[in-house]
């Protein structure tokens, strides 16, 4: 570790109630300037263990407009490692009732993506979500409506979580979900998606 420098160690949730810093072998003396501890709740942890990696997290998101809740609606909020399924605790995204709304996850770059998980509502309006269309790919053509199509939503029950898993697995840096008619409002709460692990 460089002088001065703050190392961060990162490693699987693990539980207990002390932390303990050695510095093995003879005659050593032990100097540390500052520790810090992070503790991360239990969908975080269930979200780590499901499926692999979840890569969204690294995104960046943007949908086709502005939900009228303002910062409780970002589209952001559908990424931020909360399942939290109230619309009105900030945890969740919405967009204006619309034409075929969509909501997309642009990634630092392509991944072999092989299944998403999708969080409804909870506090009102789960049916919007019925006929929602996941699309994974690398290009923008019609919003990224114009990539392969990883699975449709049929049913997800208020405040659960779906597992879509695409039928073969696709590689693209642009997850879009699309909400297909007209006079339709689009709300996600959390958007996660495993890639292939690479080690």
């Amino acid at each position: 570790m460089q002088a001065g420098k703050t190392q961060k160690f990162k490693f699987s949730p693990s539980d207990g109630q002390y932390v303990n810093v050695l510095l093995l072998g003879e005659n050593h003396i032990l100097t540390v300037c500052e520790v810090e501890v992070y503790e991360v709740s239990e969908d975080m942890v269930a979200m780590i263990q499901s499926e692999g990696i979840n890569v969204a997290p690294k995104g960046q998101a943007t949908q086709s407009n502005q939900g009228s809740t303002a910062c409780l609606s970002l589209a952001q909020n559908a990424i931020d490692w909360n399942r939290q399924y109230d619309l009105f605790k900030g945890s969740c995204t919405q967009t204006n009732t619309e034409s075929d709304p969509w909501w997309r996850l642009v990634l630092m770059k392509t991944y072999t993506i092989v299944s998403v998980a999708l969080t409804n509502r909870g506090d009102c309006c789960t049916e919007q979500l019925n006929g929602a269309v996941v699309h994974i790919g690398d290009s923008l053509e019609s919003e990224g409506h114009a990539n392969p199509v990883c699975d449709k939503v049929f049913f997800i029950p208020a405040g659960g979580t779906g597992k879509f898993r695409c039928d073969s697995a696709l590689q693209g840096c642009y997850v879009t979900v699309g909400l297909p008619g007209e006079n339709r409002t689009l709300s996600l709460c959390e958007v996660e998606v495993f890639r292939v692990p690479t080690e």
